[in-house]
């Protein structure tokens, strides 16, 4: 994927024009960046920062976001990791599916898998009852009400890029701590 071109994403010239020099300026140092730090692939340093440009342009208010280079950078980032960890999760089951083929049925709901599960979900809810006030609130509103930031940031009294950052601090938080668990 040599890119894209974003003069048919964004109608308007200025912004067109705005996207183009930010597409222009990081693209070829996002993409060596990606590759220095998670390899050649998977996942590919191309699809990664074009994912990252794509976010980046469904921010409903771009002008807000103070340091564009850093934004796109950590979104690369994070989206390479959720690669990463999906194809780790992806390998596991593979791995398990396979080593029980030799058995005829598999039991799904086993004892020990429930109370595995429930330790984990106890565990989970341990870890966001745990969390700052803030992260929790921008987290629950998000993932639980479907809240968009823009909506949280009505409803908490905060801006947009603060509910983000709550958000992305919360699921640090929480991935680190299941992480740490399992």
């Amino acid at each position: 994927m040599a890119g894209v071109s974003l003069d048919s994403i964004a109608p308007d010239s200025n912004e067109s024009a705005r996207l183009k020099q930010l597409y222009e300026r990081y693209w070829n140092d996002l993409c060596r960046h990606i590759r220095a730090t998670f390899g050649a692939g998977p996942p590919d340093p191309q699809d990664v920062a074009q994912s990252a440009f794509a976010r980046y342009l469904s921010i409903d208010d771009q002008q807000a976001v103070e340091n564009p280079r850093a934004f796109l950078y950590t979104t690369a980032r994070n989206i390479a990791l959720d690669i990463t960890r999906h194809r780790k999760h992806a390998n596991r089951h593979s791995l398990s599916v396979s080593q029980d083929e030799g058995a005829h049925t598999i039991d799904e709901f086993s004892p020990e898998r429930i109370a595995l599960a429930q330790e984990r979900a106890a565990a989970l809810s341990t870890v966001i009852e745990s969390l700052p006030k803030r992260q929790r609130q921008a987290l629950l509103l998000n993932r639980l009400h479907d809240l968009s930031y823009s909506e949280i940031a009505e409803r908490i009294g905060s801006s947009k890029s603060d509910v983000r950052r709550q958000i992305v601090r919360a699921l640090e938080t929480i991935e680190a701590a299941l992480e740490a668990y399992e």
